[in-house]
């Protein structure tokens, strides 16, 4: 048997009850527009985040095209001409060069050569340097004012004063056959003595005397001095 309680306060609280289920059913239709509002701001950073992506991307790709250039932007290793060993390289080198020289280093004041710039590889191997410097920076992909005045300012003065301390007094006589400047190999002594120095210097560093030079060297020495004197 079903007993009927008639507590006046169980049913106050259960009409408080009824009342807040039914405020919260009104604020419902609220409650999912602020959901959807949410989710439209959600999904819009999402686009946004991936387009922010994509151009951060598209930028380190351009930045990378710029770092190392491409295959037609001067990418390859500035030639040496201390190092070249193939005639045909050898020739399109110099002869690029050469034109350059004409048009574009001597137009400068104090960059005049002397004639016998060809006869010199470490002044050859300065201003192909020079060069590939000057077409980086008027005309590579980092082309700017900024590098062509890094040019005038770093690279063309400390080239042009270096060729000229190089060729100094030189003249195109000194390179004849019966010059002094005819047949002048690259030389370097007491090359014996490497492994003598080297055991020395790592087991010393200075603390004790050094080696003397071997009887051959001093020899060596003692001959390309009187081949100096010579002329």
């Amino acid at each position: 048997m079903t007993t009927q309680t008639n507590d006046p306060a169980s049913a106050a609280t259960v009409r408080a009850l009824a009342a807040e289920v039914e405020a919260v059913s009104l604020q419902l239709p609220d409650v999912y527009r602020q959901v959807e509002a949410v989710q439209e701001v959600a999904d819009a950073a999402q686009r946004g985040v991936v387009v922010l992506a994509e151009a951060i991307e598209r930028l380190r790709a351009a930045g990378g095209s710029s770092e190392t250039g491409s295959a037609d932007d001067h990418s390859k290793p500035t030639p040496s001409w201390l190092t070249i060993d193939d005639p045909g390289a050898a020739a399109a080198a110099l002869g690029e060069l050469a034109e350059w020289l004409r048009t574009v280093y001597v137009r400068y004041s104090g960059a005049a050569l002397g004639d016998c710039w060809l006869w010199h590889p470490d002044v050859v191997t300065e201003l192909l340097a020079l060069r590939e410097a000057w077409i980086s920076a008027y005309q590579g992909p980092r082309a700017s004012a900024e590098t062509v005045m890094d040019w005038h300012d770093r690279y063309r003065p400390g080239t042009v004063a270096r060729v000229n301390a190089a060729l100094g007094r030189c003249y195109l006589q000194q390179h004849l056959a019966t010059g002094e400047l005819s047949y002048s190999p690259a030389r370097l002594s007491a090359t014996e003595q490497v492994a003598d120095i080297a055991r020395w210097w790592a087991t010393s560093h200075g603390d004790t005397a050094a080696p003397p030079p071997s009887p051959n060297v001093v020899a060596e020495s003692a001959a390309a001095r009187s081949t100096r004197s010579t002329y």
